[in-house]
């Protein structure tokens, strides 16, 4: 321990004697660090952190790839030569899934809202939002930091208005408030009430994009016109699921699988023209699109801060040998 002291006060002592090449040295690794650590953090959040549920490891969500006609489609679309691959359903092949895989596997519903106009008190904002089905929470393993969650019983036909607010929009509108509970907020002009605020950590369960409040999927007529819900021509909704233990991941693709084929060929769309490729994705980081902006140029630039990172070192060891 004594001579780890005695080195580190030599170390200091040369440091000290030769103050211009210090400033330089501490500088060109500050810049090779600092842009590692800011690249990293960012990809942590939006590649690799996961999300703060309970087992995340167990989550999936789902994609399709083909070839479809005479469908409304919102969300995640990419277009190529070969066809087409989107993370979009419609509500009734949704129902469907939820059917098949009955005790076997919780399936989520999702959809982002963006931009809507959300009044508390006096104040307006312009929030984006979630609509989720009402097993969302059940499902994903998370619980109300202030009062509670919704459940199936408020996603049907007739159930009061309610909503679910972030941390984030509960701070911002409601100034932490512990008497959030059972005030009214406006969003796209009609009135919900607050049953419960999310903990600070969960932002959602789409990567880059938080959601300041979450409603049950059967307020969507409340605020948008379009989608409708049991139009099976409207792809619109992501879908998530959560694996249980006892079922094979092979098992309930190959399930999914037969039911997508079944509804688009010959129930719901008359003009399939290949049958559509199902998907199933890692969901422990949530749901993650390709196309996202900040996305795909994440990996490359973790490449290149590391080159960052390098150069400097190579820069400190010629000033090194320079001033030797």
């Amino acid at each position: 321990m004594n001579q780890w002291v005695d080195e580190i006060r030599i170390g200091l002592r040369n440091l000290l004697k030769a103050p211009g090449f210090t400033l330089v040295a501490v500088c060109t690794l500050a810049l090779g660090i600092g842009a590692n650590t800011s690249v990293f953090s960012l990809a942590n959040a939006l590649l690799f952190r996961p999300l703060p549920v309970e087992d995340p490891t167990s989550l999936r969500w789902l994609s399709w790839s083909g070839n479809l006609q005479n469908v409304q489609g919102r969300g995640w679309w990419a277009n190529d030569k070969l066809g087409t691959t989107s993370s979009s359903f419609p509500y009734p092949t949704f129902d469907e899934f939820r059917a098949e895989l009955a005790g076997s596997a919780d399936v989520m519903g999702i959809h982002r809202i963006r931009e809507t106009t959300v009044r508390a008190g006096r104040q307006a904002l312009l929030v984006d939002g979630y609509l989720v089905s009402g097993n969302f929470f059940e499902g994903l393993g998370v619980s109300a930091s202030l009062g509670r969650t919704f459940g199936d019983r408020e996603d049907s036909i007739g159930a009061d208005p309610v909503v679910v607010l972030s941390h984030a929009l509960w701070q911002q509108a409601f100034s932490g408030a512990q008497e959030v509970v059972g005030e009214s907020i406006s969003i796209e002009g009609r009135s919900f009430s607050i049953i419960g605020v999310l903990p600070v950590g969960f932002q959602g369960p789409v990567k880059a994009y938080e959601g300041g409040y979450y409603l049950p999927f059967t307020a969507l007529p409340q605020i948008k016109d379009w989608p409708r819900i049991g139009d099976a021509s409207n792809w619109w909704m992501e879908v998530m699921l959560r694996l249980d233990k006892q079922t094979t991941e092979a098992q309930v693709k190959a399930l999914l699988q037969a039911s997508l084929t079944r509804n688009t060929e010959s129930k719901y769309l008359e003009e399939s023209a290949v049958p559509l490729l199902l998907g199933m994705h890692d969901g422990r980081s949530g749901i993650r699109f390709s196309s996202e902006p900040l996305d795909a140029p994440l990996r490359p630039l973790l490449g290149a801060v590391g080159m960052i990172l390098l150069i400097a070192c190579a820069n400190l060891a010629g000033l090194m040998i320079a001033r030797g």
